[in-house]
């Protein structure tokens, strides 16, 4: 195949006897250059940087007024889960032990460890907020972002038990994230600007 979506699973899509490449990229990956929903990028290309974000554990459920992304409705484009006072309730029934809010201390903590951490993952740090629900990365790697989030979240929780230990078992972040790639230099002055508001 000439083509590949970096990070995405890339498909044939027949239309009208005419195949076209499309891709399906849980990780939100967009390209300003093609329409809308078509994501095609050729071998060797990468993104400046990726913006990982991930939630603390319970903190915001599906169904929230603010509005949240799922594994259905992840693409760019897509609106958002709207607000659904029945969802949010129903999901919130399965949680197994309280939510996890991040005190300022925790986030500024938080906000100190992550430079280890991406140390330790060979990864260029680029910006990081924590809020009291939810973690912002903006970094640089040549690696799988999805791993990349995955390490970060370990590492990260593992740094915060040592000060805050948590009860066998339990976990500091919610399941998932979200990755965004970042492609051009105007969007990443723009996360990088937003991340720095949100510092604590």
């Amino acid at each position: 195949m000439d083509s590949i979506t970096a990070g995405a699973q890339v498909y044939k899509e027949e239309d009208g006897g005419r195949s076209r490449l499309r891709s399906r990229c849980e990780s939100c990956c967009w390209h300003p250059s093609v329409p809308r929903g078509i994501v095609i990028i050729t071998m060797g290309d990468s993104p400046l940087a990726y913006h990982i974000t991930f939630g603390t554990y319970g903190a915001r459920l599906h169904g929230d007024p603010r509005g949240t992304v799922d594994r259905r409705q992840n693409a760019h484009g897509q609106h958002i889960v709207e607000c659904s006072e029945g969802r949010e309730r129903l999901e919130a029934g399965q949680l197994r032990r309280p939510p996890v809010l991040l005190t300022t201390e925790q986030r500024a903590s938080a906000q100190e460890a992550l430079v280890d951490v991406c140390l330790r993952g060979g990864w260029e740090l680029i910006q990081v907020a924590c809020r009291s629900d939810h973690v912002h990365v903006l970094l640089s790697s040549d690696r799988d972002p999805k791993a990349i989030r995955r390490w970060l979240k370990r590492w990260l929780g593992e740094a915060m038990s040592a000060r805050w230990p948590l009860p066998y078992g339990q976990s500091w972040w919610a399941k998932g994230g979200s990755t965004k790639w970042v492609w051009d230099e105007a969007y990443l002055r723009s996360v990088d600007e937003y991340l720095r508001s949100q510092r604590a």
